[in-house]
């Protein structure tokens, strides 16, 4: 005995359907970016402690960056100034800072900015690594006789 298949014959959507589809996709790819414009452009979503990767301020940071590449400091210091007075938890801002003075001997002032970007940047290591370094510099200021003859900066 044969079995027969019945072959159900599928109906196309209704008009309203065909029309409703594409408005829903329209609405759902809006909602999707205003989302994604909140959390990576605006930087609305953020704690505070970090900053967008599309941000002006990240743009300036690069600006000091490259002042501080060709040795031009105090260009790389005005920028990083700036950013700092308008977002003072800028961590990223506060280690550059910290490390131009650094550069510059400025060791008080570098100490002061790495102990702020720590506070911002808990997780990064660097600005740890150089309020040692910038210890360990002061403690080898302090010995009599540091640097030896011929080593380091030259004589008065």
């Amino acid at each position: 005995m044969e079995r027969q298949t019945e072959h159900k014959i599928i109906q196309p959507p209704p008009s309203w359907v065909l029309i409703v589809r594409p408005f829903l996709m329209l609405c759902c790819f809006v909602a999707g970016f205003v989302a994604f414009q909140k959390i990576v452009i605006d930087g609305s979503v953020f704690d505070g402690k970090t900053t967008p990767a599309w941000s002006n301020d990240n743009i300036d940071l690069y600006k000091a960056r490259e002042a501080m590449r060709s040795a031009d400091f105090a260009e790389a210091e005005s920028i990083l100034l700036q950013l700092i007075k308008k977002q003072p938890n800028f961590g990223e801002a506060h280690s550059m800072l910290g490390h131009l003075y650094l550069q510059q001997d400025r060791l008080d002032d570098a100490e002061r900015h790495y102990h702020i970007a720590l506070d911002y940047l808990p997780g990064e290591d660097e600005p740890a690594a150089a309020i040692k370094k910038i210890e360990e510099m002061r403690s080898q200021q302090s010995v009599p006789g540091y640097p030896p003859q011929g080593v380091g900066s030259p004589e008065p």
